[in-house]
């Protein structure tokens, strides 16, 4: 019974870990100052989703809708992490990585590289 009780449990931790529903979908990066109604124009937006197990984002483009995948997309607990993927040229351990906690229906983070403004991650709305 034991053993049954700690494998249906730690197959839940690892699907929630691998296969967070809370995060799929589209989400705008706005500083952490900014109005929610109306979007500023001055955002980034994000999408996350579950592909072959593996949690993956992208940065939206307004224009086309397509996608530019995220070099790092990791989402543990409350933690959120990503990084956008170097330009050509550029080093990948150049470029900082978002670092986000859940706050209720959001998350809340700034670059892990220096100090500087606060950002807020906000479901997008259809």
């Amino acid at each position: 019974m034991r053993r049954t009780f700690f494998f249906l449990f730690a197959t839940a931790v690892l699907a929630f870990a691998v296969d967070p529903p809370s995060i799929h979908g589209d989400w705008h990066m706005l500083q952490a100052a900014d109005s929610e109604a109306p979007v500023p124009n001055h955002r980034v937006d994000l999408r996350f989703k579950t592909v072959n197990g593996t949690l993956q984002g992208a940065v939206l483009n307004r224009n086309n809708g397509s996608e530019m995948p995220l070099a790092l997309c990791d989402l543990r607990g409350d933690t959120l992490r990503f990084q956008m993927t170097a330009p050509a040229g550029q080093s990948q351990a150049a470029i900082p990585i978002m670092v986000m906690t859940l706050a209720g229906d959001r998350f809340e983070g700034a670059w892990n590289t220096v100090p500087g403004p606060r950002f807020k991650l906000v479901r997008a709305q259809k």
